[in-house]
């Protein structure tokens, strides 16, 4: 397709034949490439300048289905990254799919049936909230009698909204968040305080406005004009917009943002980072173009889920700079000669994946005295197994530290060997807890086997006067139990 100077789209290519060899293949790659060095304006095309731009839009491969193959599922989805909705998938042939989840330590915590409403890693009982993954997602379709083609990929938890600025016209209106100044902006939602503003000439805030068709807008002014050093990826003397926010006790931190400008706007941009708002260091790959106000009614996204630096997890101040990365204007005006033009963001958020504590889980073992397994206040020693480690009671419990989100199995014993051990339990780690775990407690000879020497201790000594019977029954019923 190509875009004309009034910035509609025409059509370039119309039903172009590919060549027999692109048929039946798993990966077919199409390279759309220049034929000679030339612009649309006559000029020569490498002259060492940044100027002009090109747009593609409406691509569409087809072909027949002359192949008694079952499709490979699709998804829509323009990101790897989730967070509380679910991935949705779909099988060109309308078939029944199936689906498995493979968690970062390759073992797999979802698989079944694929169903309507997607695949929903966030909501399952098995998912770590504190930790991004990756997850990786393999679908196929089935029949019942083929299966086709796997489609695998890997997904990553993008965590909470840590700060956010996303204005409208009826719930989060401008007027309710912009600074009395109006040079700044506070954040409309996040877990964390944030401010956005503008410096178009990297010195100098500017005040913002809101519109619909730019987000937050600011203009170039006679007196604070837009402004580039000419040189890429070069935090230093161009505009920007700072965003600043907290990043503390979260980690794997992204950035997504829309932006626009008009014609006389700036076009380039980049992403920087500062954890004391003086040393900024530029984040790689994160140069990219806005597209004119010509073309679109809104902000575009220019950012989807960019992630950020470790260096900017954990951090008590964090500082981004969304700077101008190039000298020229969308419709390739050098900006050092632009006295007008407007730019527009909105949409920014950063993310963030919470960084898990250590809880304290408790574990007390008590006695169990009577035939129906009821456990009593009495307190006794064993040993407690949590995740196939083994740990000793003292005066009748033991406490093991466990991460936060962490599942865990656990059971009890009267002695190191497992003796009788009590029911396995599961539970997931959200706070510090007690767990109470009723065992049979009477090796009486401490010889690691409780048997009917015990018994025959327990009838003879004077200790177990008062609970003789109970325990005698409990033990009986356990002990045949087990045989």
């Amino acid at each position: 397709t190509l875009l004309t100077a009034t910035g509609t789209l025409e059509q370039l290519f119309f039903n172009t034949p590919l060549p027999a060899e692109c048929s039946n293949k798993a990966k077919v790659y199409i390279r759309l490439a220049t034929v000679e060095n030339m612009t649309c304006g006559g000029t020569t095309l490498h002259n060492n300048l940044s100027k002009g731009n090109l747009y593609i839009n409406d691509i569409i491969i087809s072909g027949n289905n002359d192949i008694e193959t079952l499709k490979m599922p699709y998804t829509n989805r323009t990101t790897n990254y989730f967070s509380t909705s679910a991935i949705k998938y779909h099988s060109p042939d309308g078939l029944p799919m199936k689906y498995s989840v493979l968690d970062e330590n390759n073992e797999i915590i979802m698989a079944g049936d694929y169903v309507e409403t997607g695949i929903d890693i966030y909501n399952d009982d098995n998912f770590n909230p504190n930790t991004a993954g990756p997850y990786t997602v393999s679908v196929w379709a089935d029949n019942g009698d083929d299966v086709s083609a796997v489609n695998v990929k890997k997904y990553y938890y993008k965590g909470i909204t840590l700060t956010k600025f996303n204005f409208n016209d009826t719930t989060k209106l401008f007027g309710d968040f912009v600074d009395a100044s109006g040079l700044f902006v506070n954040n409309t939602s996040g877990v964390k305080a944030g401010t956005l503003a503008m410096y178009p000439n990297g010195a100098t805030s500017t005040s913002l406005s809101y519109t619909g068709a730019y987000g937050l807008k600011t203009s170039c002014a006679s007196d604070n004009r837009f402004t580039s050093n000419k040189t890429v990826d070069d935090v230093d003397g161009n505009g920007y917009w700072l965003i600043k926010t907290s990043t503390k006790g979260y980690c794997n931190t992204t950035l997504n943002l829309e932006q626009i400008s008009s014609n006389k706007g700036p076009r380039d941009w980049g992403i920087a980072y500062s954890l004391d708002g003086v040393n900024y260091t530029y984040v790689e790959n994160s140069n990219v173009r806005v597209i004119s106000n010509d073309a679109t009614t809104k902000p575009i996204e220019t950012y989807n889920n960019l992630p950020l630096p470790s260096a900017c997890d954990n951090a008590d101040e964090l500082y981004i700079k969304v700077f101008i990365n190039g000298g020229e204007s969308v419709d390739a005006t050098e900006l050092e000669s632009v006295v007008k033009g407007n730019t527009g963001i909105n949409g920014v958020e950063v993310n963030g994946v919470k960084i898990p504590e250590l809880f304290d889980i408790t574990f007390s073992t008590k006695a169990v005295l009577d035939t129906v397994g009821t456990v009593s206040d009495t307190v006794v020693d064993g040993y407690v197994v949590v995740n196939g480690n083994k740990f000793a009671t003292t005066q009748g419990s033991v406490t093991v530290p466990i991460t936060e989100g962490e599942s865990y199995e656990f059971y009890a014993s009267v002695n190191e060997k497992g003796t009788f051990p009590s029911q396995t339990q599961k539970a997931k780690a959200t706070q510090s807890t007690e767990h109470i775990i009723g065992i049979i407690p009477y090796d009486e000879n401490a010889d690691g086997v409780i048997n009917a020497k015990d018994y025959a201790l327990i009838c003879k000594n004077d200790k177990f006067d008062a609970i003789r019977t109970v325990l005698l029954d409990s033990f009986e019923v356990f002990y045949n139990t087990k045989q």
